[in-house]
């Protein structure tokens, strides 16, 4: 989580640099910080939303280019009939995603950290996440094992995690992590957890032991 208005006040000095806050992550999960950001981009399926659609928070008073030109019957800064389906859909994730946050949040904190203990047993295993990070994301790293590796070893046995975003290419090492990190190795072995409200104990029994699986047959 960033110091969103720490960064709004160094931006005061410069009164021709709009900021841009990228929420994809932060919807339902932590307190979001409106008061002081020129956009702020949101997506919907981040938290049960449908796919296809997506929000841009913007100043009043700030002037944007159209994504798209054409008409503006409805709305200027995009031609094309909005889809009301997708608009109510996302109203209605988004009022559930705000209203029940907190215990969401706070249900996803214990699995977060019964997780960091039982990871931190093994000798190999580095955690990337910061200690501030929202809880529903844990990024690791096994040493010596890529995590392209990791991944497809926990697939075999029926678990899904991520390598990196969707949006980033394949077979590089994670921007993020190696920003964090300063370590290009740690970088390429990283591999993230995703953990939401619906996550049970038992699907974490069951991923604790198939991890072990894994961490023993590829560090054999």
């Amino acid at each position: 989580m960033q110091p969103i208005r720490e960064i709004a006040q160094v931006l005061k000095d410069f009164p021709n640099c709009r900021l841009h806050v990228d929420a994809t992550q932060a919807v339902g999960k932590t307190a979001l910080v409106t008061d002081c950001v020129d956009t702020m981009s949101i997506a919907p399926h981040k938290f049960y939303g449908l796919n296809g659609s997506g929000l841009l928070l913007k100043r009043k008073d700030l002037v944007i280019e159209p994504q798209i030109h054409g008409g503006t019957s409805t709305t200027v800064y995009r031609s094309g009939t909005p889809t009301l389906a997708l608009a109510v859909s996302t109203e209605t994730a988004l009022s559930l995603a705000l209203t029940q946050q907190e215990k969401r949040v706070r249900y996803v904190q214990e699995l977060n950290h019964r997780l960091r203990d039982a990871l931190a047993q093994y000798p190999a295993v580095s955690i990337n996440s910061p200690v501030n990070a929202v809880p529903h994301i844990l990024n690791l790293s096994v040493r010596g094992i890529k995590g392209s590796a990791f991944q497809k070893a926990l697939d075999r046995r029926g678990v899904c995690v991520s390598v990196k975003s969707a949006c980033s290419v394949e077979g590089t090492a994670s921007k993020a992590v190696y920003a964090v990190s300063r370590n290009r190795q740690t970088a390429l072995s990283s591999w993230r957890i995703r953990l939401s409200h619906l996550t049970t104990q038992d699907e974490l029994d069951e991923f604790l032991q198939i991890f072990d699986q894994c961490y023993q047959e590829l560090l054999s």
